[in-house]
């Protein structure tokens, strides 16, 4: 698979996850300018999209001076930062991800081995997974 359509795969994912965002969290009342450039949890589902793509990229290009990986790291460490949540780039998550506030448990069940599906969305009680 080619960089580009590697990128386009994630800038996919991430607008079908915007898009759940908007339908599933009432507080956004729907607006999609605020969910993108205000939500810290949509921040960290962005930087988990972006490098799970160079992870892929590492895999198929054998990375040997370990520039795109370098690359991957400070991404994921940018998101983060912005958000409070660390979702593992080696963790599969279908699409259409949300996650509710980013400073929460998130990073709690992203060590605990599940596998992530299709529209699942997270609130801070690990309790209450809505699918």
């Amino acid at each position: 698979m080619s960089i580009h359509s590697r990128f386009d795969a994630a800038l996919l994912a991430a607008e079908g996850d915007l898009q759940a965002f908007a339908a599933k969290d009432p507080a956004s009342r729907g607006r999609i300018h605020d969910i993108a450039f205000g939500y810290s949890s949509y921040k960290a589902v962005l930087h988990y999209r972006l490098v799970r793509a160079l992870n892929e990229m590492v895999a198929d290009d054998n990375d040997a001076t370990r520039e795109i990986e370098s690359v991957a790291a400070l991404v994921s460490s940018r998101g983060k930062l912005l958000s409070g949540a660390e979702i593992h780039p080696r963790r599969y998550i279908g699409q259409r991800f949300v996650l509710d506030h980013g400073w929460a448990k998130e990073g709690c069940l992203a060590r605990s081995g599940m596998r992530y599906s299709t529209s699942m969305h997270f609130t801070p009680d690990a309790s209450r997974i809505q699918v």
